[in-house]
């Protein structure tokens, strides 16, 4: 019963941990006048993910037990890890990844805004298109790290991941 009542735990801790990571990093990160904002965004994201990643490692080698089982199956407390890892890293590349897709300061909003130049239904057809193709590469990710979380630790693993790619948030 005690080794499943930290695995009931482990979720609220990545929470308990990620809030206070994510406030930290604004130190680290801060605009500066004239700065890009988008730039020091994205190096809070990286932060963040890092420092929780590190956090975490000491977290789950103190609070989680070596194994567990769920509904029959038998869980490492390092395949949590690494599914929790995964999640983190996948949630960062997905917020990178929609920054490309809507963003003024790279190509594809540019393109649709050249787009428009030529009326209106091209704005439009190409604007889907490029909506389409923008989730692509995410769908792809959360694809992968559904499999991988589940071959590490199975459903637990899933939900483990998917507190990942939010708790940096």
């Amino acid at each position: 019963l005690s080794e499943n009542l930290d695995a009931l735990l482990y979720p609220v801790l990545i929470s308990a941990f990620g809030t206070p990571a994510s406030i930290l990093t604004t130190f680290f990160a801060s605009v500066k006048e004239g700065e890009n904002v988008e730039g020091v965004l994205k190096k809070q994201l990286w932060i963040s993910t890092l420092l929780v990643a590190c956090v975490m490692y000491f977290v789950t080698d103190f609070f989680l037990v070596e194994s567990f089982e769920i509904s029959g199956q038998k869980i490492s407390k390092w395949g949590v890890y690494f599914s929790l890892v995964f999640g983190l890293f996948s949630g960062m590349f997905i917020g990178i990844i929609t920054e490309y897709y809507t963003s003024h300061s790279y190509k594809p909003v540019r393109e649709v805004a050249e787009a428009s130049n030529t009326g209106a239904a091209t704005n439009i057809i190409y604007g889907l298109a490029l909506g389409y193709k923008s989730s692509l590469i995410p769908v792809a990710l959360l694809i992968l790290t559904i499999a991988v979380s589940n071959i590490l630790a199975g459903m637990y693993g899933i939900a483990i991941a998917a507190l990942g790619m939010i708790s940096t948030i």
